[in-house]
């Protein structure tokens, strides 16, 4: 199972997220804060990353660029809540996320869509 880094600046999102990706069985790491996580992609070893679009700071279309950047082949799931003019979950497939989730998803897109990225090639 992959170890997963879970950002997101909602700590009820993160809870939910977290949950259901832990009985699922997955190993997973959160964090509030997208510039944080790009810290941590730094220094710690991850195998996936579900991201936030909307964050203070340092959003989820950031991460993807600067975590792209540390590790061109880290498969990246963007999720987001909001709808608007511009479809930011295009724009993050744009720039690197092999999934995007539109919330609220279920269980079942949750772990698909991680099931999905995680079973892609190439793996590093």
């Amino acid at each position: 199972m992959p170890r997963i880094l879970v950002i997101d600046d909602s700590p009820s999102a993160l809870q939910v997220i977290e949950t259901m990706l832990v009985n699922a069985g997955h190993m997973v790491i959160t964090c509030s804060d997208g510039k944080r996580a790009v810290e941590m992609l730094q220094r710690e070893a991850f195998d996936l990353i579900l991201t936030d679009i909307y964050m203070p700071d340092e959003d989820g279309l950031e991460v993807i660029r600067d975590a792209q950047r540390v590790h061109p082949c880290l498969p990246i799931v963007a999720m987001s809540g909001v709808a608007g003019r511009r479809n930011m979950l295009a724009v993050a497939r744009h720039l690197g996320a092999c999934q995007i989730l539109q919330k609220p998803f279920s269980r079942e897109d949750l772990l698909d869509a991680v099931a999905a990225a995680w079973n892609r090639e190439p793996h590093q």
